[in-house]
């Protein structure tokens, strides 16, 4: 079995844990922890995995530069916890993952696809406000096929 972790580091994010049991693809989401502590504690409590695939953040000019920091600081956080728990961690721009599966920035695009790929799971993201948890699946998908 091959395990990686997808990453949507938003504050509506989520990490997504993939297993690959021979060629069978099975993923579990988990809601973005708001604090260090629990982004910790989720990282150790999914176990070893072979490597992390973490969305980089897209710093567009009207956000501001107090949500700039915020953004920044819990993805430093990501990098962090990822890199003293020994995960082997691969970084990638939105608009190269979601190119790569033929998706724009429309989330119920990314809902709908991550349910084509993962149907026994598409009721961890059947809510709309879930489409960080079908896009941390879709980036684990993505990093998947780059391994």
């Amino acid at each position: 079995m091959t395990r990686l972790i997808g990453i949507d580091p938003g504050k509506q994010g989520a990490f997504a844990v993939m297993d690959d049991y021979e060629g069978t693809l099975s993923v579990k989401t988990y809601d973005m922890p708001g604090t260090i502590d629990g982004k910790r504690q989720l990282i150790s409590d999914i176990g070893v995995v072979k490597c992390a695939w973490l969305e980089r953040p897209f710093f567009p000019r009207m956000i501001g530069i107090k949500n700039a920091v915020t953004i920044a600081v819990a993805y430093g956080e990501l990098k962090a916890c990822l890199f003293y728990a020994g995960i082997s961690t691969f970084e990638v721009d939105p608009s190269t993952w979601k190119k790569s599966m033929h998706l724009s920035t429309d989330k119920n695009a990314s809902r709908a696809l991550a349910s084509q790929y993962f149907p026994d799971a598409a009721d961890q993201w059947a809510r709309v406000k879930d489409d960080g948890r079908a896009e941390s699946a879709l980036i684990a998908y993505f990093g998947w096929r780059k391994k």
